[in-house]
C-alpha cells in the first residue's frame, strides 16, 4: 500500500491537552499541532544552523564523466543533506512533551527528541507564550462575572490551554534552545475558508532566519521551507515523504536565485554501510542536468562529518513518472 506524505504530514485532529504527557510519533503521522509544531521546531534548528559540509567527489567505474552541472546540483543542496538523514533515520518515531513552563516569562514549554543518523538524540526545548486573537473579546465577557477566589485558578488553567483546542487564529513567541544556543520564535495560526496555515519563524537575529509553513488546503497538506541570510531569502524548500513496502523516500522541490530542482532521498544498504542515495533533475542558469548519487559520510577525531559523493549510473526514469 502506497501512501504519500507533504513533510511532515497528517490531517490535524485535537486530542492532546497540555499537561506532563510525551508522545511518541511515527515521523510521517502527525497527531494534532503540537505534533507539527514538535517538527517545525526541530528542523527550523536543523535548516537554520546548517553549514556546507566538507565534501569530494568521485564516480563508480560505470560511470565515465562527472559534469560541472551535475556536481553543482548536488553541492546546491548539501547544506540541508544533515537534515534528510535525520529524518530518514527518525522514521521510527520522535517523543515530544508540552507541558507548564519552568523559565520564568514563558507560560509553555515543548521538550522535543529525535534520534539522529548516528542513532544519537538530539534535545531541543521550545518556552512560549500563546496569544488568542479573541482575547480581547475574553477579557470583556469575564468583566460581566462578579470575582471570586477561584477566578485566580481559572486563570491559570487558561493560561496553559493546548493549542490542539485552539480552533481561531492566534499567535505564539517564544525562544528555543539546542545545545548551548537560543534562537527566538514567533509563529501564528490563520483560518480562511477551506484553508489552515501554520506558520512558525525561528530567528538567529532580524536578519537571519527560517520560516517554516505547514499548510492544509482541502486534501492537500504540505510544508514549505524559506531561508533568509543577511536580510534575503537565499532559497526555499518543499518536501514530501513517500512511503511504499516500508521504505520511505523523501522528495524535494527547491529553488534558488540560479537554480530550480527536484531531487528524491532514501537510505540504501550499499557494501554493508546504510548510505543516502539522491536522484536529481536540475536546471542551472538554464542547463538541465539529471544525476544520481550516494552520501558517504565519515567522522574524523573531532566528530566533524565528511561527506563523499559517488556519482553513479542513473535511471532512464523521469523523477516525475
Amino acid at each position: 500500500m502506497k501512501k504519500t506524505f507533504s513533510i511532515a504530514l497528517l490531517m490535524i485532529t485535537a486530542l492532546t491537552l497540555v499537561g506532563c504527557k510525551s508522545e511518541n510519533s511515527n515521523i510521517l503521522e502527525f497527531k494534532n499541532k503540537e505534533s507539527v509544531m514538535a517538527f517545525q521546531l526541530s528542523s527550523s534548528v536543523d535548516v537554520i544552523e546548517q553549514e556546507t559540509p566538507e565534501t569530494t567527489t568521485t564516480n563508480e567505474e560505470t560511470v565515465e564523466v562527472v559534469t560541472e552541472e551535475q556536481v553543482e546540483a548536488v553541492e546546491e543542496i548539501s547544506p540541508y543533506v544533515v537534515m534528510f538523514e535525520n529524518m530518514l533515520a527518525s522514521k521510527n518515531g520522535f517523543s515530544h512533551e508540552t507541558k507548564p513552563s519552568d523559565l520564568e516569562g514563558y507560560t509553555h514549554m515543548q521538550v522535543v527528541t529525535i534520534p539522529d543518523f548516528e542513532g544519537q538524540s538530539n534535545t531541543y526545548v521550545m518556552y512560549y507564550n500563546i496569544t488568542s486573537n479573541l482575547e480581547d473579546d475574553n477579557d470583556d465577557m469575564d468583566d460581566d462575572h462578579d470575582e471570586d477566589d477561584d477566578d485566580d485558578d481559572d486563570d491559570d488553567d487558561d493560561k496553559h490551554v493546548s493549542i490542539n483546542d485552539m480552533e481561531e487564529e492566534f499567535t505564539f513567541e517564544g525562544i528555543i534552545q539546542y545545545k548551548d544556543l537560543t534562537y527566538t520564535v514567533y509563529g501564528k495560526q490563520e483560518l480562511e475558508s477551506d484553508e489552515m496555515e501554520l506558520e512558525f519563524t525561528t530567528k538567529i537575529d532580524e536578519n537571519n532566519y527560517v520560516v517554516v509553513k505547514y499548510e492544509v488546503e482541502s486534501a492537500e497538506i504540505e510544508f514549505q521551507y524559506e531561508v533568509y541570510r543577511e536580510g534575503s531569502k537565499i532559497s526555499e524548500f518543499k518536501v514530501e515523504f513517500e512511503t511504499e513496502d516500508d521504505e520511505t523516500k523523501i522528495e524535494l522541490e527547491y529553488a534558488s536565485d540560479n537554480q530550480f530542482g527536484k531531487y528524491e532521498f532514501e537510505l540504501e544498504e550499499k557494501d554493508g554501510k546504510t548510505v543516502l542515495k539522491v536522484e536529481f533533475e536540475t536546471e542551472l542558469d538554464g542547463v538541465f542536468t539529471k544525476g544520481k548519487a550516494y552520501y558517504n559520510v565519515t567522522y574524523d577525531e573531532n566528530n566533524q562529518a565528511h561527506y563523499e559523493i559517488i556519482f553513479t549510473k542513473q535511471s532512464d526514469q523521469s523523477l516525475e513518472d
